[in-house]
């Protein structure tokens, strides 16, 4: 597990984060607008250029940021513009914690899956101070199909069934005369 700093600015993330980077040197792990984001956010269009997620390597550090969407969270005071992220082992990791650490707290946004693959939540503990938890969930490729006329036992469908298993390595399933899978 690890604990990083996530700092949340109001239109000036990008000229705060290239300063942090000629600083600490390196460059941008991510650099999202909110224009990059969902269409249906609910971001306001002139604040689509504003950074919706960046994140700068420091050492065994991540410094983190992002600017505020109007209408997303509280207004931004100075001492509140920033958070804990712990990056969780897993979804049952990320359970806990936020079980533990947002007792008797105020959260923001539940533990859900994300757009950008995680599994994620938001909360202010009993004490004032701002905390986040993420997941990255593990990438699963979908299966193939392929539509072949003959069916799989015929030999052009055989080799061509092993040409795709062999440049896939994924589940394929072939529809034809016959509906077979190979995995």
């Amino acid at each position: 597990m690890s604990l990083n700093t996530y700092l949340t600015f109001d239109g000036n993330c990008r000229e705060a984060f290239e300063f942090y980077r000629s600083v600490f040197g390196g460059d941008f792990e991510t650099f999202q607008t909110f224009a990059e984001g969902p269409p249906d956010s609910g971001v306001p269009d002139d604040e689509k250029d504003r950074v919706m997620h960046v994140s700068l390597a420091v050492g065994s550090s991540v410094l983190m940021g992002s600017d505020r969407a109007s209408g997303f969270g509280p207004p931004l005071n100075v001492g509140n513009n920033f958070s804990i992220a712990v990056e969780g082992r897993s979804r049952e990791h990320c359970d806990e914690v936020f079980a533990k650490l947002s007792a008797d707290g105020a959260v923001a946004m539940p533990l859900q899956e994300t757009f950008w693959g995680a599994y994620y939540g938001l909360w202010t503990d009993r004490f004032g101070i701002n905390w986040m938890v993420n997941y990255t969930l593990p990438r699963v490729s979908p299966a193939y199909a392929v539509s072949m006329p003959a069916a799989p036992s015929s030999p052009s469908s055989a080799v061509a069934v092993s040409r795709i298993r062999n440049f896939c390595t994924l589940p394929v399933t072939v529809i034809g005369n016959e509906s077979t899978s190979f995995q």
